[in-house]
């Protein structure tokens, strides 16, 4: 891509925000008029029926749903505003509870873009938390992958991220017809398709700072929250969600040991 083209690609930023996700959203927007260069039209997947925000802001209809649903059907929802979003070069999706505070520029993006999850950016391959199970579409075999990245923060030249859309959620979708739930639902999902779609740009753990974490060369961070209380879990709901992250965290530690036992 010549200089002339990047510095004239049109950049969409695309979220998804129902519920009371959608109280982060006009900070959100705020921070990327700011610090997306290139930033055109911002695209918000709501159950919502107007967002406080300057500029060009296209709502786009999607009902709430019981969680995880709003994040593992990310992709079907692109999928199904596929025309509004061609409409644009560069997409650029983040979670609705982030916020732009460095300078960032996707305009060059030829493919994809991806970022490395912040909690294993120097993690060993053996301790990403890639999905293990075979009998989901996400799986990774042990001997694939050399990073993890994070689902929070995505996107790629329009054409490019559209067709991964499509791909990615008919994994999801044959995942459903035979009740799997991979374990960190799309995220699983992205990780598997980049293995064999490489991110034409990989960006750094700068990209996806968890807000506790912020340094000087942040340029998106993650927000801080109650995440029981913003996705509006029933008490069973709260405990199963619990339940859910001890289980995978003693998995992953005890994968962790066994590793270290092999290295030995």
């Amino acid at each position: 891509m010549t200089d002339a083209t990047r510095n004239t690609a049109d950049v969409g930023l695309v979220t998804i925000a129902t519920g009371r996700y959608i109280e982060f959203v006009p900070a959100l927007i705020a921070s990327a008029r700011e610090h997306l260069l290139g930033l055109g039209p911002v695209f918000v997947l709501t159950d919502a029926e107007a967002v406080e925000a300057d500029g060009d802001v296209t709502i786009l209809s999607w009902g709430r749903m019981e969680w995880p649903l709003p994040t593992l059907l990310r992709y079907r929802a692109f999928t199904q505003y596929a025309q509004a979003l061609s409409s644009v070069d560069v997409l650029l999706y983040t979670d609705a509870d982030m916020l732009f505070v460095g300078d960032v520029d996707v305009r060059d993006a030829s493919g994809l873009i991806a970022v490395r999850h912040p909690g294993f950016a120097s993690a060993a391959r053996a301790d990403f938390p890639y999905e293990h199970r075979a009998a989901s579409r996400a799986f990774v075999p042990k001997d694939r992958g050399t990073a993890y990245f994070c689902g929070g923060v995505q996107g790629g030249r329009t054409s490019s991220y559209l067709a991964a859309a499509v791909a990615i959620d008919a994994g999801i979708a044959d995942d459903q017809a035979r009740g799997i739930t991979a374990t960190w639902h799309d995220e699983s999902h992205w990780n598997r398709y980049l293995i064999d779609h490489p991110a034409d740009l990989a960006l750094g753990a700068d990209y996806c700072t968890p807000d506790v974490q912020r340094s000087g060369s942040s340029r998106i961070l993650a927000i801080t929250k109650d995440h029981a209380s913003v996705r509006e879990l029933t008490p069973m709901q709260r405990v199963q969600y619990v339940v859910s992250r001890v289980r995978y965290s003693l998995q992953l530690r005890l994968r962790r040991l066994s590793s270290r036992r092999h290295r030995r």
